[in-house]
């Protein structure tokens, strides 16, 4: 719970876009989205003059696209797109209020193209992401089905208001992950808090303003008030973030009352501390495996227990390994910590 929803993915928000234009054409965020995706080779510039252009006039932006040509010169390959673009916002407008929202959400997928689209963008993905218009488009027909409105506008209200908890089934037995943020207004018998540690929670940031820092205080009252019977705060003595450590109790666990609280004591701390003579990896090049390698020719180099030395990680320790030639994929322990390696995408020595 609290992660990427349905109505937050790119694909969802550029076909809401039209929809949304339509039905307020004062949206200027969602005419810029709705002009620029798929891309049409309309720029900042063309925006602005219609835009200018409709305020000039005091006339809306349909009506100044509508008028374009007395923007642009005729005969222009500008005056065709913002044609073309009209032509789809006019068969939008003669389609709506009519039975089969689904009908109107497929017309603007079918004549902008937008599956094409896609395929051509990110043609690894795109298959899920048709997917998910097309489950967008069910979305409407089902909103038909089950509701006595069956206005446009009544729809992306309702929209609005999807929230990620919506999703939450609690006769699953099974752990439930969320966000604080979205477990307000919940309860369970036991809640883990993790991460309530210095640098981490409150965010550093918190401590520019003091409204921001008594946020973060609130949201941990939040937190804690969702345990009906019993409450965990766990916290790292040392954590590594962006290539720096940081870690220890947060502020917050020194502010409860210590007549509640039942601590359990830490691990001593020489067995917690970080090698000092470790090398800092920044997380964001943990995944980079683009570099080519020289051919060592079979699998000498790499047999269980023997040591590599990565790039970026360092020196390793090899503990599984399958295939053979550039095809070896290796199970590697870096320090504490465990990494799948193809050979042919990653510049290893032996170490």
């Amino acid at each position: 719970v609290g992660g990427m929803r349905f109505y937050e993915r790119k694909e969802i928000k550029d076909i809401l876009a039209y929809l949304r234009f339509i039905v307020n054409p004062g949206d200027i965020l969602s005419f810029i989205r709705a002009i620029t995706t798929p891309k049409r080779g309309i720029g900042t510039k063309t925006i602005e003059a219609i835009e200018k252009f409709a305020a000039e006039q005091s006339i809306t932006i349909p009506e100044a696209l509508g008028r374009a040509s007395e923007l642009f010169s005729s005969g222009s390959s500008i005056l065709k797109k913002i044609n073309e673009f009209y032509e789809i916002l006019k068969d939008a407008y003669e389609m709506r209020g009519k039975p089969g929202l689904d009908k109107l959400a497929q017309m603007i997928v079918e004549k902008t193209g937008y599956k094409m689209y896609l395929r051509n963008e990110d043609p690894i993905k795109c298959d899920d992401r048709i997917d998910n218009v097309n489950e967008l488009i069910t979305a409407f027909s089902e909103y038909e089905n089950l509701s006595e409105e069956d206005d446009l506008s009544a729809f992306l209200a309702e929209v609005s208001l999807v929230a990620g908890i919506d999703t939450w089934d609690d006769s699953i037995e099974a752990l439930t992950l969320m966000t604080l943020h979205s477990a307000k207004g919940l309860e369970f018998p036991s809640v883990y808090i993790a991460g309530v540690e210095k640098g981490l929670f409150p965010f550093p940031a918190s401590f520019d303003e003091q409204a921001d820092l008594e946020e973060e205080r609130r949201l941990f009252y939040v937190g804690m008030t969702r345990a009906e019977e019993r409450l965990h705060i766990s916290y790292a003595l040392h954590r590594m973030r962006h290539g720096s450590f940081s870690g220890g109790a947060s502020m917050f666990v020194g502010e409860l009352p210590s007549d509640i609280l039942d601590i359990e004591a830490p691990e001593p701390l020489n067995r917690a501390k970080p090698l000092r003579n470790q090398s800092i990896r920044r997380a964001m090049e943990f995944e980079d495996y683009s570099q080519e390698i020289p051919d060592y020719g079979g699998n000498s180099h790499y047999r269980i227990g023997s040591y590599i030395r990565h790039p970026v990680f360092g020196r390793g320790r090899i503990t599984a390994c399958s295939g053979s030639g550039d095809d070896t994929k290796l199970t590697v322990m870096f320090g504490a910590r465990e990494k799948k390696i193809i050979v042919k995408y990653a510049k290893i020595m032996p170490g």
